[in-house]
């Protein structure tokens, strides 16, 4: 091959399948080969094929490792070969001729993606996929763990996963200085403008004016502003420079004036006063703003504004008001639950829902919050393992908590008012909500914080205690002494309640544990030796109770098409007892 000096100047793409996910993408080499003949053609295309492939089993063989430095990628470390990735690219050529690298695993010298990259991010498995690229010289399918939603209704030829894989890949190709591969990616990001939600544009917008794309810029500014998308979202979310260009677009393409409704100055002045004091958590000056000024949260659809943009706490302090309609359609026909759907929080989503948001409500365009949540997720976080002592993933949460609130079935009565030895004794009925919450804690993390924030909840037993001096993890929060035991029952009730209605397996696992004797087993270590045996035998045969508890809901929750993550959590007597992450 006497004309192929550069590796990439023979390459050209032919997309093999659905060219907006990944499809394969071979090498073609020219049509002029070295003898000019067909056997001769054959032969060396022969050749390139063995020579990529064998060179792409230094990436895929784990058994083998050959690398001689790595790249970490979202905690993970990358093997790679410094002369392929010099050969193949001038960043990385220049990077490696520069810069050392700190001391890695087996003395290789190790480099963060977020030190050598300047903007933008690039993830573990569009490296990975670039990475493939780079040594094959093809482009293969995209991993669909982070290239798809998990909307079964989803074509995934437009959803965020698909534009978010696509848009790190268009900065790897940039930054990493493959050309072949960034105009490749160029053609796909400007299909994606024309079909894609406004929302899932700005993240193309970015790309393209970090990575100078005019084109694309172009395609992108004109989408936002012939679009409905609020201005303070263009401001919030989009360089100053580009946010200006959309503005005086904006306006040119008013066109006849006499069609555009008048905008009131001192009403969006007023509305941005409001969304300043919010912006710097002062929900007391919004209140002073509402007293002085003749504006609502509703007009100024400031919940809206607080669900997007503010703080959790913020978002309880805003509806502790209680002066927004949490069903309220802005402009755009989102509801406030639509707006936090997007975001993603857990404790906004429940605060909302308790405060009486509707779950069924859908947009203009047919999607409801759990559908807008199912198409911002990715498989890789929904399906997510939870290790032990780790909190469950927060998109799953999120489509778990609408999904029930969606079909919610209330659970008939409250099992500690149903308990006759604690129907008339405060004392017992506390220290029965202090335990189980503090249980809760235990096995269910994420899903106990969160009931217990919309609570306000405080955890004030002796079981807290115990944890505390045991190492438990997690900071438990002071005793209020000016709280009389009927303040903390209200709230620790609150909290229970909130668990039933959204983690209904998690309660029903708690009911089975707190149907025994919980305080005493759980001192095992209490007592006479006897009394220790007699109680260790009555912790196991509750524990097998539980397991067969626990198979039982799984069968139910596989029947309803639902999969669970579990993880363990281990007591002194060294027994070890699986739960579920719902």
């Amino acid at each position: 091959m006497a004309n192929s000096a550069e590796p990439s100047s023979s390459i050209s793409f032919t997309s093999t399948s659905n060219t907006s996910n990944g499809g394969s993408i071979d090498i073609g080499q020219n049509t002029c080969a070295c003898g000019g003949t067909e056997t001769g053609s054959s032969y060396e295309i022969i050749s390139l094929s063995k020579l990529s492939n064998n060179l792409e089993q230094l990436l895929l063989d784990s058994s083998t490792d050959f690398s001689d430095a790595e790249i970490v990628v979202e905690g993970v470390s990358v093997g790679v070969h410094r002369c392929i990735l010099a050969g193949r690219s001038n960043f990385f050529r220049d990077l490696f001729r520069k810069e050392k690298g700190n001391c890695g695993k087996d003395g290789k010298p190790s480099y963060s993606m977020i030190d050598i990259l300047p903007y933008g991010k690039v993830g573990y498995e569009a490296f990975r996929t670039f990475l493939s690229y780079l040594y094959s010289g093809k482009l293969k399918q995209f991993p669909p763990e982070a290239s798809t939603c998990v909307d079964p209704l989803c074509a995934h030829d437009s959803c965020s996963p698909a534009i978010n894989f696509h848009v790190e890949l268009m900065y790897a190709s940039y930054v990493f200085q493959v050309p072949e591969l960034g105009s490749l990616f160029l053609r796909r990001l400007i299909n994606f403008v024309g079909k894609a939600l406004v929302e899932d544009v700005i993240p193309i917008l970015g790309v393209a004016f970090h990575c100078q794309l005019d084109e694309l810029l172009t395609h992108c500014v004109d989408r936002v502003a012939r679009s409905d998308l609020e201005s303070t979202c263009i401001e919030k979310e989009v360089p100053f420079k580009v946010a200006e260009s959309i503005k005086c677009l904006r306006l040119k393409c008013q066109g006849d004036e006499s069609k555009v409704l008048p905008m009131d100055p001192l009403h969006e002045k007023r509305k941005n006063r409001i969304y300043r004091a919010l912006d710097s958590d002062d929900v007391e000056l919004v209140k002073l703003l509402l007293n002085e000024s003749d504006i609502s949260l509703d007009e100024a659809y400031a919940l809206h504004y607080a669900v997007a943009y503010c703080d959790p706490k913020v978002v309880t302090e805003v509806l502790g008001l209680g002066v927004a309609n949490v069903n309220l359609r802005n402009t755009r026909g989102y509801t406030v639950l639509h707006i936090a759907a997007m975001r993603k929080e857990p404790s906004i989503i429940v605060s909302l829902l308790t405060k009486g948001a509707h779950a069924s409500e859908i947009t203009l365009d047919g999607q409801s919050a759990v559908n807008i949540c199912r198409r911002l997720t990715r498989p890789k976080e929904y399906h997510a393992k939870t290790e032990q002592g780790q909190e469950a993933n927060k998109d799953r949460v999120c489509i778990d908590v609408l999904e029930r609130e969606i079909r919610r079935n209330p659970m008939a009565g409250d099992a500690l008012l149903s308990c006759p030895m604690l129907a008339d004794d405060l004392p017992m009925k506390l220290l029965y909500l202090e335990n189980r919450v503090a249980f809760a804690r235990l096995l269910f993390p994420l899903e106990a914080k969160l009931a217990m924030q919309i609570a306000n909840a405080q955890t004030t037993a002796e079981f807290a205690d115990h944890l505390t001096s045991k190492g438990s993890s997690g900071n438990l929060r002071e005793v209020d002494l000016n709280e009389t035991p009927l303040m903390q029952k209200e709230r620790l009730s609150k909290t229970v309640e909130l668990g039933r209605r959204y983690f209904p397996h998690c309660s029903q696992v708690l009911d089975k544990f707190m149907e025994d004797d919980l305080p005493d087993l759980f001192f095992l270590e209490k007592g006479t030796p006897e009394e220790q045996k007699i109680k260790r035998r009555r912790f196991k045969e509750l524990k097998d109770d539980v397991q067969r508890a626990f198979n039982k809901d799984k069968a139910g929750l596989h029947c309803s098409g639902l999969s669970s993550s579990s993880s363990s959590t281990s007591f002194k007597d060294g027994t070890s007892i699986k739960v579920r992450k719902l």
